[in-house]
């Protein structure tokens, strides 16, 4: 759960850094059993059992469930947002200028996007629940920052189109959501195995097949075909 302690800051001071210490490994078990059993599938005594402290100290940490709840989704929607922003200001900074360096250029974003989903197993896991509590998902305040990655993303788009580079002949939204659902389900179902039916995701033979896969994906629906 390196991608938790990331998100916590420990502070200076004694008092200061058990205080912290404590925050984190509540956020870290919190997360597995929200992501486990969805928002309305865990209760607080659970979490505080799990985490070893009683409900008064998590309480005192973390606030209330639904707190509780919120900065675990905040710490991994902040992760994603920053990996994403880091990426479009690379291809604002170096966009592609000829189609044949389209393919290349596709190759190290997905190796970027599937190295930070690989990282941690219980962010595509929670991120799923997240979507399955719809009451808390439509409230979600990080809405408008989503809209605006998406829409930068859609100008990327639409301006290697104007450049001839590709074609999307298809609703845009709809692309990235398939793409995402690609994502999520390679992770959340394993890779296919013909003997065993469901393989380990994370194996590195399965990634590399499974980037194959989105590259291809990526390069047919804008209409691309690599040399």
């Amino acid at each position: 759960m390196e991608s938790l302690q990331k998100g916590v800051q420990i502070v200076k001071g004694e008092g200061a850094q058990v205080v912290s210490e404590s925050r984190e490994r509540i956020i870290r078990v919190a997360a597995v059993l929200f992501a486990r059993h969805g928002f309305h599938g865990v209760t607080t005594r659970a979490i505080a059992a799990a985490a070893g402290l009683n409900i008064a100290t998590v309480h005192y940490h973390v606030g209330s469930k639904q707190d509780l709840y919120d900065q675990v989704h905040a710490l991994f929607h902040h992760e994603e947002q920053e990996l994403l922003r880091d990426i479009l200001d690379y291809a604002t900074k170096h966009p592609v200028t000829h189609a044949a360096e389209l393919p290349a250029f596709i190759s190290q974003i997905l190796d970027r996007l599937l190295d930070f989903w690989n990282h941690d197993p219980v962010r595509i896991r929670f991120r799923l629940r997240h979507w399955l509590d719809s009451e808390v998902a439509l409230a979600a305040p990080e809405a408008e920052a989503d809209l605006d990655l998406y829409k930068r993303i859609d100008e990327s788009l639409h301006v290697a189109e104007q450049a001839g580079i590709v074609r999307l002949d298809v609703d845009s939204g709809l692309f990235l959501r398939g793409f995402y659902m690609l994502v999520y389900g390679y992770f959340l179902s394993g890779a296919f195995d013909w003997q065993t039916l469901r393989g380990d995701p994370h194996d590195p033979a399965h990634l590399q097949a499974f980037k194959g896969l989105l590259l291809a994906y990526l390069c047919k629906m804008m209409n691309f075909t690599p040399a």
